[in-house]
């Protein structure tokens, strides 16, 4: 992306939230330790892609901005777009997050995020001074993040952005990636656009066989991201 929008004559600026959803690993004498800030709550995104807005456009000398998020982070665009000015905005791979963690979990999210406040045992979290590593039960997979931030990504109101029972309307112009091999989404591709086309009914789809970081796709994919911009320059 970073290569083929600048050759079609766009500026690209990839930038990530404070934190990232987790923190940087470094090694000091040997050991593995977490360095650096972590997101302490999901709607500090929206300060976060504020001031992104503003350094692109004093870097391009353009008004015109396009948001785009990719996984958790089309979550944080929606969400901005939601509390801030309309934007045309690009979402590449969103996931319904809240069955992905229940079946992460094994429990529902509200037992989740009260069994993390009271730090249970029987979660398989691992406890350092600062920060968890929380790890799925039977997996060597681990996320280092800290208390507040992980309780409050698991708020109804976070993880539900593209639920079933979510309320989202946003009628801006928005285009739309989703893979059909995508095992970060729990329902069948059909039923998942028609979902995200009532949500937003003016978002244009971009449908492949692909999975959640459309591998081996990437040049197909961007390319249709970029015919849909030229798309909109008359509008």
């Amino acid at each position: 992306m970073a290569e083929m929008y600048p050759q079609s004559g766009y500026s690209f600026l990839s930038m990530n939230n404070r934190g990232h959803d987790c923190v940087a690993e470094a090694y000091s004498n040997g050991g593995l330790v977490y360095v650096g800030g972590s997101l302490e709550g999901f709607e500090f995104s929206v300060r976060d892609i504020e001031a992104m807005i503003k350094v692109a456009t004093e870097l391009s000398g353009n008004d015109r901005v396009i948001l785009q998020g990719h996984s958790f982070g089309c979550d944080k665009v929606v969400r901005f777009i939601q509390t801030r000015r309309p934007y045309e905005f690009i979402l590449l791979s969103p996931a319904d997050s809240r069955p992905l963690i229940e079946g992460f979990a094994g429990i529902p999210i509200e037992s989740l995020a009260r069994q993390l406040e009271s730090k249970a045992p029987e979660l398989d979290l691992t406890y350092g001074s600062q920060f968890y590593g929380v790890r799925a039960k039977n997996t060597s997979y681990a996320i280092p993040i800290s208390q507040y931030a992980l309780v409050d990504a698991l708020r109804p109101g976070v993880v539900d952005t593209f639920s079933l029972d979510s309320h989202l309307g946003i009628y801006d112009r928005a285009v739309i990636y989703v893979g059909t091999r995508d095992s970060l989404v729990t329902v069948p591709t059909g039923i998942w656009i028609d979902r995200l086309k009532r949500m937003m009914p003016r978002a244009t789809f971009i449908v492949r066989d692909g999975d959640h970081h459309f591998h081996g796709l990437e040049e197909d994919v961007v390319s249709s991201v970029i015919e849909w911009i030229a798309s909109s320059n008359g509008e």
